[in-house]
């Protein structure tokens, strides 16, 4: 079994790696550990840790190496690479589990993610922006705002969690600015709305 430290400290180590890789190497890891226990999932560990943005998802074409880029499947692979929470943890066999296994480590395109986390996040905003407006226009209990609230702090709390770990490429992604006038247009409307409850 590894913690969550220790799979950040293995995308860290590593780069980007699919789900099926960090299954092998944590098997590996296990039985070199002597690790008798009952198996565990590394998909649902992972997905545990991209809720809490531990971990996040890439595509092939955010990755430098060009022949990471062809996929012959319908669905496009995934990768994980460390997120702006992550706090890594290098497993002291992990040396040993990459020669066995004869992994690389994957150079990423920071720039190819800064613009679409971004893009995404700039959507989210927009559209609680437009929820904060649509309310001004209709009746609304205190539990509205409230909920509206929160979802305003989860955003702002995402906006600067990007921006420290997307630090090297945001000042050149255009959906900054826009983003930084949407919170503040949002936490103006949500005063408002607090003042008339």
């Amino acid at each position: 079994m590894i913690s969550e430290e220790e799979l950040c400290g293995i995308i860290d180590t590593l780069g980007a790696l699919k789900p099926d890789e960090i299954q092998k190497i944590a098997d590996e890891i296990a039985s070199v550990r002597e690790y008798s226990g009952e198996s565990f999932d590394i998909e649902s560990m992972c997905q545990i840790a991209k809720d809490r943005h531990l971990v996040e998802t890439i595509f092939p074409f955010e990755i430098k190496d060009e022949h990471e880029n062809l996929d012959s499947s319908d669905v496009p692979q995934t990768y994980y690479i460390n997120g702006p929470c992550s706090f890594p943890v290098v497993p002291p066999e992990l040396s040993e589990v990459i020669d066995i296994l004869e992994i690389e480590r994957r150079e990423i395109d920071m720039h190819k993610i800064s613009i679409r986390y971004l893009d995404e996040l700039n959507k989210k905003v927009f559209f609680l922006d437009k929820k904060a407006d649509s309310m001004n226009n209709t009746n609304y209990e205190k539990k509205d705002v409230i909920d509206l609230e929160n979802e305003y702090s989860e955003l702002l709390n995402m906006y600067y969690d990007f921006e420290s770990w997307l630090i090297e490429d945001i000042e050149n992604v255009q959906e900054v600015e826009s983003i930084e006038t949407l919170l503040m247009n949002i936490s103006t409307k949500l005063e408002s709305l607090k003042e008339s409850i």
